[in-house]
């Protein structure tokens, strides 16, 4: 069950700051000597130790960018968490810093603070429900188009339209999903395209009409220096807290189908702490797909 899960601001100077916290884990402070439960904000400098209980899990932010999780029940004190956690250390950018304080603490609070009842499967009667977020800019040339199948289908046209209403890609087919090179379509970039699917034999069976544009190569220039000093900050661990630092910037810049998996990944990476499964149900229901 969890106790206490909270985001807070980038940390100044060096120390670590409390992210995510589930199952009974402890602050053991330098000053006082003193077992104290975990509060909103709180910072492990020099001389503080960490006691985690069996099942127990908590999530560091360095101030220089890096994150950290501890999973093992036991003691660790602030230089064993440091030495485990610099020793592949990187100096985190201006940017990246601007994009946790501005971008990630005020929403990863709320989430702290949901009750989710879980997802509820939207059923509706002549509708094809599809399987990638209703919107969403493209950030590679060829996308893959997804939907559930109908029973007793015999197949399903797939559309794109352009905002004059004019299908500028159509095909028929019997799979539910289609991969599709937008370059050789030639669209504009930066600007919505809809894209829908009707069953073949009964177009009043459709999906709703969703949204996608592409990039320009300026705009994915621009995206991919962010991601490569966002990369250059936390590095290649592959931990769920990393996994909602990179969702978080995916969102940002509309890349929506990026954003649900690592999502995604953060909840299988560690489906116990509330916090990340909060996260993936509101994302599943805000871009439809719930």
């Amino acid at each position: 069950m969890l106790t206490y899960l909270q985001f807070v601001l980038y940390a100044q100077g060096s120390s670590f700051t409390v992210l995510a916290v589930s199952g009974k884990v402890f602050l053991i402070s330098g000053n006082s000597n003193s077992n104290v439960n975990l509060t909103i904000g709180a910072k492990l400098v020099e001389g503080d130790k960490l006691q985690l209980n069996e099942g127990s899990y908590i999530g560091l932010f360095h101030s220089n960018g890096k994150t950290i999780e501890i999973k093992n029940p036991g003691q660790y004190d602030y230089s064993q968490v440091l030495k485990a956690l610099l020793s592949n250390s990187r100096t985190t950018e201006k940017k990246f810093s601007q994009f946790v304080y501005t971008e990630l603490t005020n929403k990863l609070k709320k989430a702290y603070e949901m009750k989710m009842t879980g997802a509820v499967v939207r059923g509706r009667l002549n509708f094809i429900s599809v399987n990638i977020p209703y919107s969403f800019s493209a950030l590679d040339s060829t996308v893959n188009f997804s939907w559930n199948s109908i029973p007793l289908s015999k197949g399903y046209i797939f559309k794109l339209i352009n905002n004059s209403g004019q299908t500028v890609f159509m095909k028929k087919m019997r799979d539910t999903s289609i991969n599709v090179n937008l370059n050789s379509l030639y669209l504009e970039s930066d600007i919505n395209y809809k894209w829908v699917v009707f069953n073949y034999e009964n177009e009043k069976i459709s999906s709703d009409t969703n949204y996608f544009s592409t990039l320009s190569t300026f705009k994915i220039k621009e995206i991919t220096d962010s991601l490569n000093e966002i990369y250059g900050t936390i590095g290649s661990d592959n931990n769920a807290l990393n996994a909602i630092l990179y969702a978080e910037f995916y969102q940002r810049n509309n890349l929506n189908i990026e954003a649900l998996n690592e999502y995604k990944r953060a909840v299988d990476l560690e489906p116990s702490v509330e916090l990340y499964n909060n996260l993936y149900q509101a994302y599943l229901i805000k871009m439809k797909l719930e």
